[in-house]
């Protein structure tokens, strides 16, 4: 009597280049996410600026930026960090902004994401704001790398509104 072929276990050539072809799919499709995930965190950081902006601006006494904090375009790169007339926010959007005479936060401190400034009308190429504004609430992310090193403002991603100051 014929038994047929015998078959060892394991799995045939055209099985295992089936599998590998799933796996390698499954591969490209999770890489394929990397960039929409990217994405995605850039968006939500946004949101997070434009509350830290608009909470800034909320706290300002009778809707008024104040003048005296307001900073040049050209003197806005090379501002310290812990310069007075910088704001900083957290990574929900909000700041000790309550008191004018409050004392700026720890630059260091982990829970300190966003840079604020109150930046003068003058040429911003690229920024996506109105050219007559007299002056921008700019948020500027993120303020140190991993290791804790700082960001230049140049390197930081940006975002910006129109604001008018009152100079009366």
């Amino acid at each position: 009597m014929y038994q047929g072929r015998d078959r060892r276990g394991g799995f045939t050539l055209v099985e295992t280049l089936i599998a590998a072809l799933l796996g390698l799919s499954a591969v490209a499709l999770l890489g394929g996410m990397n960039p929409l995930a990217d994405s995605a965190g850039v968006a939500l950081q946004r949101r997070v600026a434009v509350r830290a902006a608009e909470n800034l601006r909320a706290a300002w006494p009778g809707g008024q930026a104040p003048v005296d904090r307001c900073v040049r375009p050209e003197g806005w790169l090379s501002l310290a960090p812990d310069d007075a007339r910088l704001w900083w926010a957290d990574a929900k959007g909000w700041g000790a902004w309550a008191e004018a005479s409050a004392a700026p936060p720890s630059v260091a401190a982990p829970q300190i994401v966003y840079e604020i400034a109150l930046v003068a009308a003058g040429p911003r190429e690229g920024w996506d704001t109105p050219r007559d504004a007299p002056a921008w609430i700019v948020v500027s992310w993120p303020m140190r790398e991993g290791r804790g090193a700082p960001v230049e403002r140049s390197r930081r991603q940006q975002w910006s509104t129109p604001v008018w100051v009152d100079y009366r």
